[in-house]
């Protein structure tokens, strides 16, 4: 099916109006995925606490129809066409908690009881799954926040914080001992009631297999002890999650470059922090970027591979996408969307196209290189049918900066 969008042409698709993308206020909460794709082949976005679906009507126009999914449910969003079920960051701030089931309170209330562990009580980020019948419950991590704990080798410079034999200096240990087991990736766990996870980092991405449902979380908590730079994967078939890259590190709470190549994937460190993750569709190996921009995957061993990407080593990359056709990652970052070979798709950091006129004043459809992109905080989508990509467009902070979703044809011209 051919697209009715001119190749090598950027068009508008739908202008946000101000509005802003994604479920809350901060970018640090899953803020990355915006947009998905049906199994009609319409988009999915969620813009300002809310899940669109994007139809084409008869005349052309797009129009938004805000989804049932309940407002500030998710924080990002992952579809699976296949089984109609949602994957996403839950919104730090509401209560998720109260879809982790009885049989999860009782497992954790029985890990506390037979180790004294004391789990934290208030609010916190978690995964949540919601199924195509509308049933949400919590994928990964129990929805907490962190509990007082400290390990003397880690907060060395704060003794007077964490008192030799003292209760908190117990659990900070009993935590630690928990992660070197199962950092290697050889044991795995109840995802929702877990001494390595009294509250789950920052989900920066989650993913999905669409064939297996097995689901992949992105932690991006940098600044805990120690790091949790990591990626999970819960395998649908047996509901337990394990990690398959990264590695809870201790001497390296931030900053850094990814490391370990060639080494298994679970000793290896990913970076200050993990910005996209996507499944290579036919051989299924998990790629990852880690900050600034250095791709790798995970092989068929679990080792860590370094992927040729020359220009993301330059580049705050946000998200990435494979193109089957053209056999390389399609890569959004900076203000630009490029092949992973360096060839620009659109956008442009030419000083001239700095201000951004309104779409009113302006509504295209523009040159590749004259409209300058705000990606940061954003992704993309790809409808393999007609070879279009939407784009997310940010607003970074300010109206004026007219957030919108783009589009563009990859065909040739």
């Amino acid at each position: 099916m051919k697209s009715s969008i001119p190749p090598g042409e950027l068009h508008l698709f739908y202008d946000l109006k101000g509005r802003k993308w994604g479920g809350s206020h901060s970018l640090h909460f899953g803020h990355f995925q915006q947009l998905s794709i049906d199994e009609h082949r319409n988009v999915l976005a969620l813009i300002q606490g809310r899940v669109y679906r994007f139809e084409i009507v008869a005349n052309g126009s797009v129009v938004p129809k805000q989804l049932s999914i309940p407002p500030y449910l998710f924080n990002g969003i992952s579809y699976n066409p296949k089984t109609g079920d949602w994957h996403g960051p839950s919104n730090p701030y509401g209560d998720s908690k109260k879809f982790l089931t009885a049989e999860d309170i009782a497992h954790r209330n029985k890990i506390k009881s037979k180790t004294g562990f004391q789990f934290g009580t208030g609010n916190g980020p978690c995964v949540l799954k919601r199924a195509r019948d509308g049933t949400v419950n919590v994928s990964l991590g129990m929805c907490n926040n962190f509990p007082s704990m400290c390990v003397q080798a880690i907060h060395g410079r704060r003794r007077g914080y964490c008192h030799a034999g003292s209760k908190i200096e117990k659990l900070g240990n009993m935590y630690m001992d928990r992660l070197n087991e199962i950092n290697p990736g050889r044991v795995d766990i109840d995802p929702n009631a877990d001494i390595s996870m009294p509250a789950s980092g920052v989900a920066k991405t989650v993913i999905s297999d669409p064939d297996t449902n097995d689901v992949y979380t992105a932690e991006n908590e940098g600044n805990a002890w120690p790091s949790r730079v990591v990626v999970w994967k819960l395998e649908a078939a047996t509901q337990r999650a394990r990690i398959v890259a990264g590695r809870f590190n201790s001497k390296k709470l931030v900053g850094g470059q990814m490391s370990g190549f060639g080494q298994p994937a679970t000793a290896a460190h990913m970076g200050h922090v993990i910005y996209a993750m996507a499944l290579q569709p036919i051989t299924k190996e998990l790629h990852v970027v880690g900050y600034p921009g250095n791709m790798a995957r995970v092989d068929a061993n679990g080792n860590l591979q370094a992927v040729i990407c020359t220009r993301c080593k330059h580049t705050e990359v946000s998200a990435i996408t494979y193109h089957k056709r053209e056999k390389q990652w399609i890569v959004m970052g900076g203000n630009h969307v490029f092949w992973q070979n360096g060839t620009t798709i659109t956008g442009t950091n030419d000083q001239k196209y700095r201000r951004l006129s309104s779409y009113e004043e302006d509504p295209g459809p523009w040159k590749p290189t004259e409209k300058r992109l705000i990606t940061w905080g954003g992704n993309m989508v790809l409808d393999e049918v007609t070879n279009v990509l939407y784009i997310v467009h940010h607003d970074h902070g300010s109206k004026e900066n007219h957030p919108a979703i783009f589009e563009i044809n990859l065909s040739p011209a």
